[in-house]
């Protein structure tokens, strides 16, 4: 009887670590793309074509010689 209690009590062990491992691994491939994507957006810093087109989404300037259109919904 004191086997079987032993042997049940590691089985809800292993299922735990085991579900603990792969939350760890899902995280774990989480973060690799995240530093992946950092990595390339570090690198292309260094780009005038990357750096322009950041500012174009990011504060929505536009190159000199081009026109700036707004759509509204209405």
């Amino acid at each position: 009887m004191a086997y079987e209690q032993s042997r049940i009590k590691q089985q809800k062990e292993q299922a735990f670590l085991q579900a603990r491992r792969a939350a760890l691994f899902e995280e774990k491939q989480a973060l690799l793309e995240e530093k992946r994507r950092l990595e390339t957006q570090i690198a292309s810093q260094s780009d005038p074509a990357s750096i322009e087109l950041m500012l174009m989404r990011g504060l929505g300037l536009v190159p000199e010689g081009q026109i700036k259109v707004l759509l509204s919904k209405e």
